[in-house]
């Protein structure tokens, strides 16, 4: 699982000017739709915004990962984000969330979806690894410091 193939450059964003939850989720669904593989972005916008009311996917720490399987997707797309300042998202712990990552799946596609959920998880349950992606100034870098989650 290589994540740059899930997350080529052009779909990480480093101070995302969204000021709610909502317009977070709506700029990196645009943003993951650069990848052509969303069918219907009113259908798939519709679906994230459901999944998300079901229950937050703020893990804590400062982290997001909405994410929600939909046959509007062709296949994964993802989307990454530090956010310029950090906005409330319901999570846990009541801390605001500064980093964000997206990921959509086919109907299909599950098995794969939770398989990077767990693997992103893990990876930002360690607090150094939130720190070097908060401190890096380049769409490189943080691919360079995400890498570290792939899978031989």
């Amino acid at each position: 699982m290589k994540i740059t193939d899930l997350l080529p450059e052009n779909t990480i964003k480093i101070g995302l000017p969204a000021k709610t939850k909502k317009e977070v989720l709506s700029i990196m669904l645009q943003i993951a739709a650069n990848s052509g593989n969303i069918k219907n972005y009113n259908n798939a916008r519709r679906q994230l915004a459901e999944r998300e009311k079901l229950c937050t996917t703020a893990i804590g720490n400062g982290i997001a990962l909405p994410h929600t399987k939909s046959n509007e997707i062709i296949s994964m797309a993802a989307s990454f984000a530090i956010l310029r300042n950090p906005i409330p998202f319901d999570a846990a712990d009541n801390k605001p969330v500064n980093i964000v990552l997206l990921l959509l799946s086919n109907e299909n596609n599950v098995g794969r979806q939770l398989r990077y959920l767990s693997i992103f998880s893990n990876f930002f349950a360690n607090s150094d690894n939130i720190a070097n992606i908060l401190n890096c100034k380049t769409e490189i870098e943080i691919l360079d410091i995400l890498s570290q989650c792939e899978e031989e």
